[in-house]
């Protein structure tokens, strides 16, 4: 079911996705009065965004284990965050470097209880799962929360 878009009432204002995808909630738009209407985009739109918790943990694995890794860390970490009532999306960031990929795992979510819920009571301890040390020559033992607005 397509949720509808609306103009905004004065011009210059920025509009806001709500969409569930939080990604969606940066600035979409800002319209003039000789502009029209965007394409009607499957979100609703507000003039005030959410504060979302964008939730970073930086990590790194040797060349030949970074496709493997990025394959268990999507089955295991991804899937984990994704399934966790108030997460608003997971990603895998990585890039090779010299000998090493690095590896950066971005998540958002709803709230700091819903990062609580996934990470326990102090959510800026790092979550590993049992294959982790076979794979990582560098890990972050903390993670990095951010408001998005």
């Amino acid at each position: 079911m397509r949720r509808s878009c609306s103009r905004p009432n004065e011009p210059g204002q920025r509009i806001y996705c709500s969409a569930p995808s939080a990604i969606a909630r940066a600035p979409c738009a800002t319209f003039s009065r000789s502009q029209r209407r965007p394409a009607r985009p499957a979100c609703t739109w507000s003039s005030a965004p959410e504060v979302v918790i964008a939730r970073i943990w930086r990590g790194a694995v040797r060349n030949e284990d970074a496709d493997e890794y990025v394959t268990y860390i999507r089955n295991t970490g991804i899937e984990h965050y994704r399934s966790t009532p108030g997460n608003h999306g997971a990603w895998i960031l990585h890039r090779r470097s010299g000998d090493r990929t690095e590896i950066i795992t971005f998540s958002l979510w709803e709230d700091m209880e819903s990062v609580k819920f996934f990470a326990g009571d102090d959510p800026s301890l790092a979550v590993y799962y049992p294959d982790d040390d076979r794979f990582l020559v560098e890990r972050a033992d903390t993670v990095e929360h951010y408001d998005v607005d």
